[in-house]
Parts: structure tokens; sequence; C-alpha cells
């Protein structure tokens, strides 16, 4: 991703409700540090490929064509689409109809001349039962799967397996299905593995053992390698840390025996023997998991801000069969916008990653 890619994510529940968290999003932002991604959530809770949560009063059609227009609207270069989970409870018998409609969105998105991902099925864990039986949704999910993987073939778009996507507690969902804030943070490397940016989101490895070239994910400036005494230099990582991922690995051979202390000024980082920093200890650097949850927070405001730009809950009166009453006032929704291009910018800021100065010194 680049500094002009233009991303509209579209789909049903779970990708409506990502926004409100906004951990996903936030990742990607940090794994480009620096780079101006422009991310439009467009999910709409309950809606399935026809759009038809989106018909307000109007005919399935009408939902149909204010999909295409939210998406044409924000003139993306990369449109994620993730429909299916919705109609797979029709089972078996819908697949057909759901391919067809599947296929028409396509065409109808092909003029737009954005690369085109489709994905597989949301997970879920532990569902209600008097939705629908375990073995019933696991053999529904699987039918569909297929059936959307089919469909990006046929229509020469791109497919992203959603089988990284493994909910592995309860409390990872609300009910199930929906997701929990918790839940989206822990899937955070699934969802990178879904995006295919596994290669962005490697920690890194800073070897600062004399003569070593050993670097990756980093830079190390001011380096001094005293023969006794405290090792001091300044690292910065190439990005934030990830949900529960590990930030970096920090390894220095050739030191005196003892217990070693790393800090940053007077705060302890990671405490470890001579010998297990010559084999690399895992550290995180102080106040960048702040940083990272300062980046999210500001994901989630703008995608707020957003979300009122075009889902305004006074639609009715604003643009509706009730606008002769105060759609005069629908000339301050576009004052939504710089709200979120100043929003923009902090992203743009807090995604990248700061220089420490740190020091390594024998335990007292």
């Amino acid at each position: 991703m680049g500094d002009q890619t233009r991303v509209v994510w579209v789909g049903s529940t779970w990708v409506e409700r990502e926004q409100q968290s906004s951990h996903w999003e936030a990742s990607v932002h940090a794994l480009f540090p620096g780079k101006k991604i422009v991310w439009r959530n467009l999910g709409w809770s309950g809606d399935n490929v026809s759009g038809e949560s989106r018909a307000g009063f109007g005919s399935v059609e009408d939902g149909y064509k204010e999909l295409l227009k939210n998406i044409r609207d924000l003139k993306p270069n990369l449109i994620l689409v993730s429909y299916g989970f919705n109609e797979a409870f029709e089972s078996a018998k819908g697949i057909s109809n759901f391919k067809t409609k599947y296929a028409r969105l396509l065409k109808d998105l092909k003029p737009l001349g954005a690369k085109i991902h489709l994905t597989g099925l949301q997970p879920v864990v532990n569902h209600p039962p008097e939705l629908v039986s375990t073995d019933a949704l696991d053999t529904q999910q699987k039918q569909y799967n297929l059936a959307i993987q089919e469909i990006a073939h046929d229509a020469g778009v791109g497919f992203l397996t959603t089988t990284s996507l493994v909910l592995t507690s309860p409390n990872f969902s609300s009910n199930g299905i929906h997701l929990t804030p918790d839940g989206y943070r822990h899937l955070i490397p699934g969802w990178i593995k879904m995006l295919g940016l596994n290669s962005q989101a490697v920690g890194f490895r800073a070897n600062l053992t004399p003569n070593s070239k050993e670097l990756k994910g980093c830079v190390l400036t001011e380096i001094n390698y005293p023969k006794e005494g405290t090792l001091t230099f300044n690292l910065q990582s190439d990005r934030l840390p990830l949900g529960t991922m590990s930030q970096g690995e920090l390894l220095v051979a050739d030191l005196g025996q003892g217990t070693w202390v790393l800090r940053e000024g007077k705060t302890v980082i990671a405490v470890a023997k001579s010998g297990d920093w010559a084999k690399g200890v895992p550290i995180t650097l102080p106040g960048d998991n702040a940083q990272m949850e300062a980046l999210r927070k500001v994901v989630a405001a703008k995608n707020q801000q957003f979300f009122y730009r075009w889902r305004p809950q006074n639609e009715t009166y604003l643009f509706g069969f009730r606008k002769h009453e105060q759609g005069n006032n629908s000339i301050e929704i576009p004052q939504f916008d710089p709200h979120i291009e100043a929003l923009e910018k902090k992203v743009l800021q807090y995604s990248q990653p700061k220089t420490h100065s740190l020091s390594l010194s024998l335990k007292d």
C-alpha cells in the first residue's frame, strides 16, 4: 500500500462493527507508517450482496443502487468485499442465486478500475444454538466460502481466505458470531495474514554485538560500545506493536558475565543474564504500546466522523421523503470533511514510531 491507496471495505455486520474499535484498520496504518492510506468502512449491519439493508423505505433494487453509489462516491482504487455470511443461512439452495447477485455486483464495480478482493466468511465460535446447529453452520460456511472463491476466480478478482481468523475464546465474541473489541484485537495477526501483509508485520531484530551486521525492522544510531561499562544506543522500530504480537528482539553477545538491565532513562525494559542477551531477548519499546493505542483511538474517531458524514441519523429529514421539513440542514453534512481530514493527519503523525535512547548495563 502506498500514499495513493484509497480503500473501501464493504460488507455486513462484522465490517460495520470493526470501525467502533478500529483495531484492524489501525494495524494497517501501523504497518505503513507515514503513508496516507484513505480507509473507508462502508459496512452495514444485516446487509447482503444486494444491498438490501441500505434500501431504507425503498425497494431492494433501491438498496443495491445505494450500495453502488456508496462505493463509487469514494473513488477507491482498492475494494474489499465481505458478503455471504447472511446469505449462507439459505444453505445450499441459495448458492446459485448468491453467485448470480455477486457476479452482478462485481460487473457493476469493474468500471471503477479498482483492484477488488473478496473475503471469505467471518469466524464463529459457540454460536447461539437457536440460530442453527453447529454442524449445519459449519457446512454452510464451507459451501459459501467455496462459492465466494469460485466467484472471485470467474470474475478475475482476488480472494482473501479467512482461515487465519480463528476465535479461540467465547470472550472474543458477544454471542458467538459478533466480535467484541477484544476479539478484533486478538485477531490482528489473522487479519494481517488474510491481507497478505505478513512480511510487513515481522518484529525487528537488532544485533548489537560488535562487528555484527544483523539488523532488520529497525534503525540503530549513536551506538557506544565501551569495553566495560554501559552500552548506549538509539533504536527506532519500523512499526508500532500490533495487538499481542511481539515488537522485536535485541541481541547482544560478548557481554561480561552477570545480569544486564535494558533501560530508557529510569524505565526498565528488560532484565536478563548475559547468556540470554547473546541469544536474543524479546522487548517492547517504552511508550510504543501507548502510542499504538493513541493511533487506534484517532482512527476510531475518524471513522465515527465519517459514519456521521455518510449515514446521518436524521437522514429521512435531510435527504428522504421528509426533507421538506429539515432538508435545508443538509448543507451541514459536508462540514464533517475538514474534521475527517484533520484526524487523518493525526493518523499519519501517530503511526510513525519514535526514536528511543537506550542503555544496557550490569545490574547493581
